[in-house]
């Protein structure tokens, strides 16, 4: 079972890959209920990361329009002890 902090980037992931995502569909791919993705995506919000929510019956979370996480840079050291951790 994965930890939350990495379903938490998960749901990261599944919402810059873009679109509007329902609740249901995030819990399934995430593999917990609902409630927690609300959770979640308040994690996300507290992290200043631009999540939207969408009303109605095809509603929904999406990021705002043109947010994009960085990419990650790591040195050289830094990747090793990310691989052998």
């Amino acid at each position: 079972m994965p930890r939350p902090t990495g379903r938490v980037l998960t749901l990261l992931e599944l919402l810059q890959s873009g679109g509007t995502r329902t609740v249901a569909e995030l819990a399934d791919r995430l593999g917990v209920e609902g409630r927690t993705v609300r959770r979640y995506v308040d994690q996300l919000i507290d992290l200043d990361v631009p999540v939207e929510s969408v009303r109605g019956r095809y509603g929904g979370y999406r990021l705002a329009p043109g947010y994009r996480l960085p990419p990650l840079m790591l040195s050289d050291d830094e990747a090793l002890a990310v691989l052998l951790g």
